[in-house]
């Protein structure tokens, strides 16, 4: 068994100038090393870049986590996306785009507040594209599935993605109805559909990464995810995540890994970690990206959201708090590019921290901040700076190990 470092102290890593890649690949030209990022208006196409929608559905769900921002429903009435707006999104970004594959998630809220009608429907209307294939998804608590939803996720293909922090009683620290939710997942994974797991790493699992991580591969789930807890929404109420508990949680995803043998779940932001990390030694380019790291997320580029008015964002993340983002209407004739243009400069804009940030050794796991989810982090962008160094000084103490376990990735 391959033995794991852990450094006493943070210490200082040598200064090395790092190569971030932009994360899609868009019509423009991203300059490696600016304070900001504006799109020339002549050049920003967004209903042509177009790969991916989020359907943001409903602002409401049946529940009220106390991390969320979205709104419980408190016995009223939930209000759906009008399923002529999904159609009208579709013509806006999906025909114009005239791509071979086009993945659209649906978010919420709660998704499957909508009536299952909603869903035929809609998946109905993905006949009129015929040159297309459709990768259907969804993010969800898990709560309200029942059979027939279990039935139409089978027949479409629809990959689920489920919240769970952990065992029933952990999940309900912030989360509602545990044993609810795990009872849907087996049931996903009886009938040959085992789900994603999104978990939220907070201040009471912290320490419970290894727990989560067997429960979940007893569960037979298909991948796991462990996001950060963010202060947005109801979480400015309570506990903050430290960052000595946010290093505990992420250094024991490494030494979990660094084990795994292929045979145990892998969290996917590990992975990448670990990836970035092992190609930097090897002076590798780091792999072009269409996800949410790097300089430029593909935010407004090929991922647009749409929320239940039919409003388009760059990004689902912040469809419902950060209106001064918003690109248009669905129901609109086409977009003011100019109004694309400077509203995706702001969105993607990088402080005075940039230039900072390009001499550290650190940068190059460095996912620099999600501007929908952290736009107060005006030091580095990075609200989680210094628990990214030390996650450096990790590695390089355990640069063997990394190597080997990178060795066997193939």
């Amino acid at each position: 068994m391959t033995s794991i470092a852990t450094p006493v102290a943070p210490s200082s890593a040598p200064s090395v100038a790092s190569s971030i890649a932009s994360s899609v690949t868009i019509p423009v030209s991203i300059p490696v090393r600016s304070s900001a990022f504006v799109p020339p208006a002549a050049e920003l196409k967004p209903v042509r870049t177009a790969g991916a929608l989020s359907l943001c559905l409903t602002r409401n769900c049946n529940l009220s986590c106390t991390h969320c921002s979205v709104e419980a429903l408190n016995g009223r009435k939930p209000s759906i996306m009008d399923i002529g707006i999904a159609r009208q999104a579709l013509e806006t970004f999906v025909r114009p785009a005239q791509r071979e594959h086009f993945r659209i998630v649906f978010f919420g809220g709660e998704p499957m507040l909508a009536p299952l009608a909603w869903f035929e429907e809609f998946h109905g209307m993905l006949a009129d594209y015929p040159g297309t294939r459709f990768a259907l998804g969804m993010q969800t608590n898990g709560t309200i599935m029942g059979e027939r939803h279990i039935e139409f996720a089978r027949r479409t293909g629809m990959q689920l993605s489920i919240s769970l922090d952990g065992q029933p009683e952990i999940n309900d620290v912030l989360r509602e109805r545990g044993n609810k939710v795990v009872t849907n997942i087996r049931k996903l994974v009886d009938a040959g559909l085992p789900p994603k797991i999104v978990v939220v790493i907070a201040p009471h699992n912290h320490d419970k990464v290894r727990d989560t991580l067997d429960f979940l591969q007893g569960l037979g789930v298909s991948g796991v995810r462990f996001n950060t807890l963010f202060e947005v929404g109801r979480a400015t109420e309570g506990d903050s995540l430290t960052d000595q508990q946010l290093l505990a949680a992420k250094q024991e995803l490494i030494r979990h890994e660094l084990a795994n043998d292929g045979s145990q779940l892998s969290d996917v932001m590990t992975l990448r970690m670990l990836t970035d990390y092992a190609r930097h030694q090897l002076r590798a380019q780091p792999g072009q990206r269409n996800d949410c790291t790097g300089y430029t997320c593909h935010a407004g580029f090929t991922y647009f959201s749409i929320d239940p008015q039919g409003d388009v964002f760059p990004c689902s993340d912040m469809t419902f708090t950060m209106h001064e983002f918003r690109l248009g209407n669905v129901l609109d004739q086409g977009f003011d590019p100019q109004h694309v243009t400077r509203t995706l400069g702001r969105f993607h804009a990088k402080g005075e921290w940039w230039d900072r940030c390009q001499g550290c050794a650190a940068s190059t796991i460095c996912d620099f901040g999600c501007p929908a989810l952290t736009p107060t982090a005006a030091h580095t962008g990075n609200p989680h700076c210094e628990v990214t160094k030390m996650l450096w000084t990790f590695l390089e103490a355990n640069r063997d190990a990394v190597m080997q376990w990178y060795d066997r990735q193939g």
